[in-house]
């Protein structure tokens, strides 16, 4: 039931509901209006997969939670950045970034695991989604039916900047599906041939919420794992590689901040 998520002032208002659930599009600032933590200081979170992120691996504090997700501090170059950790899949990726953005959040960038659909990667790397094929449920919430999503565009440079200087980091098609146990070998030729790089689960869903919200979101795919990998699943690297690949990923979205507010 739509209500149990609405505050208690608000369920005794059917006149506002009414006026809510008749608009073409429902923000989160709509839905989240009671008292909420806001981040309009704060330029950038990052969200981030179950496996990629620990409070003790990258030394953050606590400072609240978004959902059900905890959310924690990082401070870079001086300026603090949101670490959303555990969000795994689009709906969930999805319903933590509204929430962000209806709490002050201006640039979103989600850092997801991946496999790898292209053997011209290497385990690991990372790809930064320039597009995403709609294989999830997610984006067609947000936008009409279409094989493809287009990521808002000014992310893409400071990002490649960035992860060039760590020596990854192509930006290129990727895949997103909701059913990683169902993916065929067809399909991944098929897509390989197209130019898709990586599979993943947030991006298509991702980049339907900017363009319905206009809002500023990227996707940075870590390619850890293949069907014709032999070594470790899940293969990220070093931890310290880990470390220099967050810390990158939100310098990234700081230049974007700086250049957005110059602009």
């Amino acid at each position: 039931m739509i209500s149990r998520f609405w505050p208690i002032r608000w369920m005794r208002r059917a006149s506002s509901h009414r006026k809510l659930l008749s608009k073409q599009y429902v923000k989160g600032e709509d839905w989240f209006r009671w008292p909420y933590p806001k981040f309009a200081s704060w330029s950038l979170t990052v969200i981030l997969p179950a496996t990629l992120c620990s409070a003790r691996q990258f030394h953050l504090g606590g400072i609240g939670h978004v959902f059900h997700t905890p959310m924690f501090a990082l401070e870079v170059d001086g300026k603090p950045c949101g670490i959303v950790p555990r969000a795994i899949g689009g709906s969930y990726a999805v319903l933590v970034a509204e929430q962000l953005l209806a709490s002050g959040a201006r640039i979103v960038v989600g850092l997801t695991s991946a496999g790898r659909v292209s053997q011209i990667l290497r385990i690991p790397s990372l790809v930064i989604a320039t597009a995403a094929i709609r294989d999830e449920g997610t984006s067609f919430h947000h936008l009409p039916p279409s094989k493809s999503v287009a990521a808002p565009p000014n992310p893409v440079a400071p990002l490649a900047s960035e992860l060039e200087r760590l020596g990854a980091g192509l930006s290129r098609k990727v895949w997103t599906t909701d059913a990683p146990y169902r993916e065929t070998r067809q399909q991944l030729e098929r897509y390989g041939e197209e130019g898709v790089l990586a599979v993943e689960m947030q991006a298509a869903s991702l980049f339907a919420l900017a363009q319905a919200r206009k809002a500023q979101i990227a996707v940075v795919a870590h390619v850890s794992n293949a069907t014709d990998h032999e070594g470790e699943p899940f293969d990220r690297g070093p931890e310290t590689e880990g470390v220099q690949v967050l810390m990158a990923v939100c310098r990234a979205g700081l230049v974007l901040s700086r250049n957005n507010q110059s602009g």
